[in-house]
């Protein structure tokens, strides 16, 4: 953890002004590190919601004076006064787009004759808010998003067959090709075969933190944590 997400962290749980219980799990892939957390908050009967925070976003809101997202830590409570079963805030992915999808089941004869249906990823439509939505703080469904700043009542992982969370990469030699299935497109295909769906608040913004240094030929670098 970065010294500047820690400090970020007691800016979230002190604006909060409820109890919160914080688990970190380092040294394993995201979907592993996921699905024990899931384990250890569904065992925990003060635990009724879970919320899935990367080290390396930014809470943010949009500022109507600068035109511009400024940093607000107070943003994640008004995550958390939701009463929907899932609720994410807008997040900017590290493309620098919106993190928000609707999904649709892959009609592909062509990858089934080498993977079973449940290893064939389904299509992301991307969903893009407009400048309007933002400004105006608009509430929109998806069936998924980037998982960053995200909350999800706990009770809904008792609907879903283990693992929640899987990440697959399968080589198919005949085509000379990777299939690529996320751990979290993986999830949110489970949710939406379920019945749910994502709430995404435009006046939650999660930013993902930008750094850069100087390169040879006094070149400028900027990357992405």
């Amino acid at each position: 953890m970065s010294i500047e997400f820690a400090f970020t962290l007691v800016d979230i749980v002190s604006s909060i002004g409820e109890p919160v219980r914080l688990m970190f799990n380092r040294g394993y892939g995201v979907d592993m590190a996921r699905n024990m957390l899931v384990t250890l908050a569904l065992a925990d009967p003060e635990i009724d919601r879970i919320m899935f925070l990367s080290d390396d976003v930014i809470p943010a809101r949009y500022d109507p004076e600068s035109k511009s997202f400024i940093y607000d830590p107070t943003v994640v409570k008004r995550l958390l006064s939701h009463k929907k079963p899932c609720v994410s805030a807008l997040v900017w992915t590290k493309q620098g787009t919106p993190g928000a999808y609707m999904l649709k089941d892959r009609e592909d004869r062509d990858l089934a004759k080498y993977l079973s249906s449940e290893e064939i990823p389904p299509t992301s439509i991307p969903i893009e808010p407009t400048d309007e939505m933002i400004e105006k703080g608009t509430e929109f469904v998806a069936d998924a998003v980037a998982m960053e700043m995200m909350v999800i009542d706990k009770k809904i992982f008792n609907e879903i067959d283990q693992p929640w969370f899987k990440y697959l990469v399968k080589y198919i030699p005949e085509k000379k090709i990777y299939v690529e299935y996320g751990e979290d497109i993986w999830f949110f295909n489970k949710l939406k075969k379920k019945g749910y769906s994502v709430l995404v608040d435009t006046s939650v913004i999660a930013l993902h933190e930008v750094r850069g240094w100087i390169a040879p030929k006094n070149k400028v670098y900027y990357r992405v944590r």
